[in-house]
């Protein structure tokens, strides 16, 4: 046996200690190696990953089936509405209305339950609202919403007149005055269906003095009336009950701001001076006068008992005044517009039946019966309408530089059918309006609007209030 050197004591030594450190260094790589762990960790995390897609798709179909069943209330509503007016509907009427819109709407189409309407009306039966609840299943997020989630909606719908927020009277005489803009007295009326009753003027005076010598303001009433959906003037209005029965309703406002002129954008329509029409009209065909438009420069008068019936278009009257006088009447004035260059008009109507009269319904002046333009040197003209009857308009007249004045028991209003129901609509712009002259002089102003229908004589458009 060889003795053991250092060196050769060394080498051994290594090489042990070499064999010793194989062990630990396996332990730390099975230690460091996570190939699996991803698998698990996925394992663990499948069904909340799988929730929360099955959610997600759930959720865009209860946004689909929500939104169905807001249309469904808004159509339920809006059908309902449409008997608001109807006096005879009942609760089960109207209820059986809103389930027949909303199953027309639906058609089983809905996730979940089907729904019942529940109706809820105004104590004056002014407007309703549809409720609507219903339930979603769940089918992809069942491990999240086993019992799905509900759903509602609602929707209210009302009558609107057309001519809410719109003035169908209007004074325009913005200065102050010691003439009323509007003036009722007399037992005179003016009644506004679902409009207002406006002057621009913004006198002011003392409304307590007994009969005033100069009543001034804007607005003032004595022996009169006046009814509509609101009354209001820049100045002051005055209803004064010393002398005779004296309304004014709803309670009016002084100082409210001035209106715009809704027809102040208006072009006007050109004369033909050089084929100018006769101005007056001797008695003739058993005194029935057909009238074709045209410019009529020494302007328009036809009296003598004759009937006359003007063909649609525009009637260019200047050089003189336009009257129908002397027992004449208006046959037919459908589609028409009378424009006044200067000129007034004094209309006379003693019979027993209004003269029809009605303006355009499409073109430049759509819906303007007469136009008037202020006098030579801006002289304000004064324009008449007297007797007993008077006119059913169906359009505006539009005098925005003269006084219109209503005597005796003449009437000014919107055409009805039968039951009273309007059939047209009718509203004044004048500078001032005086119905002071004696007689029971009438404005019925307002009426049926575009796309409003006639519900109990009251004009009225369904409409979505929320």
């Amino acid at each position: 046996m060889q003795p053991t050197t250092p060196a050769t004591s060394d080498a051994a030594a290594a090489a042990a200690g070499s064999a010793e450190v194989k062990p630990a260094r396996r332990r730390r790589w099975f230690g460091s190696d996570r190939r699996g762990a991803a698998a698990v960790i996925a394992a663990l995390a499948l069904p909340t990953m799988m929730s929360g897609a099955g959610l997600a798709v759930d959720a865009g179909l209860w946004y689909r089936e929500s939104a169905r069943l807001h249309l469904a209330a808004n159509a339920a509503a809006l059908a309902a509405a449409h008997f608001l007016s109807d006096s005879n509907a009942t609760q089960a009427d109207i209820q059986a209305v809103a389930q027949a819109a909303v199953s027309d709407l639906t058609s089983n189409r809905l996730i979940g339950s089907q729904v019942t309407p529940q109706v809820t009306l105004a104590s004056d039966r002014s407007w309703l609202s549809v409720t609507l609840s219903s339930h979603a299943d769940s089918y992809f997020s069942r491990l999240v919403l086993p019992s799905g989630v509900p759903i509602s909606a609602s929707a209210t719908a009302g009558l609107l007149s057309p001519w809410a927020g719109k003035p169908c009277v209007l004074a325009l005489g913005s200065g102050t005055s010691t003439v009323p803009s509007i003036d009722v007295e007399n037992e005179a009326s003016i009644t506004g269906t679902g409009c207002s009753v406006v002057s621009n003027s913004s006198a002011t005076f003392n409304c307590s003095s007994q009969g005033p010598t100069t009543p001034g303001g804007a607005i003032y009433v004595r022996n009169g009336s006046i009814v509509a959906a609101s009354v209001g003037a820049a100045g002051t209005v005055c209803a004064n009950t010393w002398n005779g029965a004296t309304t004014i309703s709803p309670t009016p406002t002084s100082g409210e701001g001035e209106i715009d002129n809704p027809e102040s954008e208006l072009e006007e329509p050109e004369a033909d001076d050089s084929n100018c029409q006769p101005s007056t009209y001797a008695w003739q065909n058993g005194g029935i006068l057909n009238l074709s438009p045209g410019t009529y420069c020494n302007g328009l008068q036809i009296g003598n008992g004759m009937t006359v019936n003007f063909a649609p278009g525009t009637y260019y009257i200047k050089g003189g005044n336009f009257d129908i006088t002397g027992g004449a009447k208006v046959g037919t004035a459908n589609g028409v517009t009378f424009f006044l260059d200067g000129a007034s008009f004094s209309w006379e109507n003693d019979a027993q039946a209004p003269w029809g009269m009605s303006a355009p319904t499409s073109g430049p002046l759509a819906g303007v019966l007469v136009w008037q333009k202020s006098g030579s040197c801006g002289s304000n003209p004064t324009d008449i309408v007297t007797g007993s009857a008077g006119a059913a308009i169906n359009g505006t007249i539009y005098v925005p530089d003269a006084t219109l004045q209503i005597i005796n028991a003449a009437k000014l209003s919107y055409p009805t059918d039968s039951n009273g129901n309007p059939t047209g609509s009718f509203s004044v712009i004048a500078n001032l309006i005086a119905m002071a002259n004696g007689g029971a002089g009438q404005i019925v102003a307002g009426g049926l609007g575009p796309g409003s229908t006639s519900n109990g004589g009251v004009a009225t458009t369904v409409v979505l209030l929320q």
